[in-house]
């Protein structure tokens, strides 16, 4: 019998995002990026057409904000080639 130590295994790329949430409240975002709520909220009070606006496009369910990683990502990465 073989053995093969623990970790030598990658995990398939298709599930690697299982343990990543998929949206994150405006709470959760502002520590990731190390800014306030109120800021968070004050950028989503420019969103007016849902097509432009300061800070990362977000959504609601029934009243809460969350925010998409991947367009938050995407938003990140737009600031940094400004």
């Amino acid at each position: 019998m073989t053995v093969i130590p623990i970790g030598t295994f990658a995990e398939p790329e298709e599930h690697q995002h299982i343990n990543r949430p998929l949206v994150v409240s405006p709470e959760t975002l502002g520590k990731l990026i190390e800014v306030s709520p109120q800021t968070l909220s004050d950028w989503r009070k420019t969103w007016r057409d849902g097509k432009t606006g300061e800070g990362p496009r977000f959504f609601k369910v029934g009243r809460l904000v969350r925010y998409r990683l991947e367009v938050v990502e995407t938003w990140l990465s737009d600031l940094e080639s400004k």
